[in-house]
């Protein structure tokens, strides 16, 4: 009874001086992406974006689909720790069916935020 009780004081504890830390620095939480753009250049698609309060970015999950509704993760990209505005990149071989794909930015504080959806086939955006 006593470990239990040990582990969930800790518990408390650990997330009480998250809520505290988060309500200390709000900037933490103010990630942004302010633009998402594909493009297709020698049968790739080439994604761009670029993210306000960089520093706050923990990773971006890039995710695709066939058909706009199943999206599944295709890479890991890691937040730089430059501050303020930064801009991203990725990209991979396409072929003849049409994609879409978002961007799943995940903040330091552990917020989501979901890109708009941008569609790409290999004869064009």
């Amino acid at each position: 009874m006593k470990q239990i009780l040990t582990v969930l004081i800790a518990v408390i504890f650990s997330l009480l001086t998250q809520t505290l830390v988060a309500q200390e620095n709000p900037a933490a939480s103010t990630a942004k992406l302010t633009s998402f753009r594909a493009t297709i250049n020698n049968d790739k698609v080439i994604l761009d974006w670029e993210v306000d309060a960089n520093e706050s970015t923990n990773l971006f999950e890039v995710e695709k689909s066939a058909d706009g509704k199943i999206f599944s993760l295709t890479a890991l990209v890691f937040g730089s720790e430059k501050a303020e505005k930064d801009n991203y990149r990725y990209f991979e071989k396409i072929g003849k069916e049409k994609l879409q794909f978002r961007i799943k930015l995940i903040g330091k504080d552990k917020k989501v935020i979901y890109s708009e959806i941008v569609s790409v086939n290999s004869t064009g955006n």
